[in-house]
């Protein structure tokens, strides 16, 4: 029997585009699939808005703070993540670019980097704007917004 290349090659790319809005370390850029997932399994959003390919600070603070064990383990039980990004070199679609534009202005970021979390509803319960620095600066950061009440974006 011939092997189905075809068949196969079609799969694998159903399945690279359906896994390409998550990042591989649990980010996604769909807001409002993110805002449905809190809902379902009682989490917070936290928005990261960033320059990811120019932005210095934001790629400082992915290396610094995002990317490290103690975040993602805080990450995969609290939190759901949405990176609002603002490339200059790297590709996005239109309808990418005007779901960032309009987080931006919704919860009026004025720079990068900038984290914004918000309940299942899309309340702000926090931001912090500028560099992160510190994980477990960031952890009790997060810790103590969970905890608060919404407040107006």
């Amino acid at each position: 029997m011939k092997p189905r290349l075809p068949l196969l090659r079609w799969l694998l790319w159903v399945g690279l585009v359906a896994f390409a809005g998550h990042a591989a370390d649990g980010w996604t850029t769909d807001f409002p699939a993110a805002l449905g997932r809190a809902k379902d399994e009682g989490r917070t959003v936290l928005l990261d808005f960033t320059g990811s390919d120019w932005c210095a600070g934001c790629k400082r603070s992915r290396t610094k703070v995002l990317e490290k064990p103690d975040f993602l383990a805080y990450a995969a039980k609290h939190l759901v993540l949405v990176e609002v990004d603002f490339p200059e070199r790297k590709a996005q679609d239109e309808a990418l670019k005007r779901q960032n534009a309009g987080l931006e202005k919704r919860y009026q970021v004025n720079g990068y980097p900038s984290f914004v979390l918000v309940d299942s509803k899309g309340a702000v319960l926090g931001r912090h704007d500028g560099l992160l620095e510190d994980p477990a600066e960031f952890l009790r950061q997060l810790d103590t917004w969970r905890n608060a009440r919404p407040k107006a974006p």
